[in-house]
């Protein structure tokens, strides 16, 4: 018998007959029902992470803003809080970093699913940096530049943001992102509001 396939001509040897495929090993059915999961958790990824994700870096550029040209200026009130001399473009130069790390790391959420779960590292990550802001603030005599942003903006961002990412993102995206919020956060915090 001819068969032709992809425009080449073959043979079937006279005599062959079509096997069924083999039984699923035991190996097999964990590897497709790992799969069949993880095709669940990207189904649900993509209904949380939407468009208002967006909302991270842009207010990440709104709170630089307020911090860059707020009168008292965000590196006064850090070398003053920390004993440490921060200038101007240091300053301006970490914003401009972050609110490019977080154009990227939105994007790959917004496209892939399996990047959901920076979604609750962007909530957490605002929101320590609001809780920093208004213990800096607290600790000292001086309003801390970016407060207000960090109170009207990132506040409700970000329990909006873990509010969404705790219904609709697996335990597994959902801790991996608030540990990934806390371990780029917390030492930038710590830095800041050791002195």
């Amino acid at each position: 018998m001819v068969q032709h396939r992809q425009g080449l001509m073959w043979s079937r040897p006279a005599g062959l007959v079509h096997r069924q495929p083999p039984r699923q090993s035991v190996i097999g059915s964990a590897a497709f029902h790992f799969t069949d999961v993880l095709n669940q958790e990207t189904r649900c990824a993509t209904r949380v992470v939407g468009v208002w994700v967006w909302l991270f870096p842009l207010s990440q550029g709104i709170h630089a803003g307020e911090e860059y040209l707020e009168g008292y200026g965000f590196h006064r009130w850090l070398s003053h809080l920390s004993h440490t001399t921060f200038s101007e473009r240091h300053v301006l130069m970490v914003h401009v970093a972050f609110v490019l790390l977080m154009v990227v790391a939105t994007g790959l959420a917004s496209r892939i699913a399996a990047w959901a779960w920076v979604l609750p590292g962007l909530a957490v990550l605002v929101l320590l940096n609001a809780v920093a802001h208004i213990l800096g603030s607290i600790a000292s005599e001086f309003h801390s530049s970016g407060l207000v942003s960090s109170v009207v903006l990132w506040v409700p961002l970000g329990i909006g943001g873990l509010v969404y990412a705790w219904r609709g993102l697996s335990n597994f995206q959902f801790w991996g992102g608030i540990l990934s919020g806390i371990l780029v956060q917390l030492p930038v915090s710590w830095a800041v509001l050791r002195g």
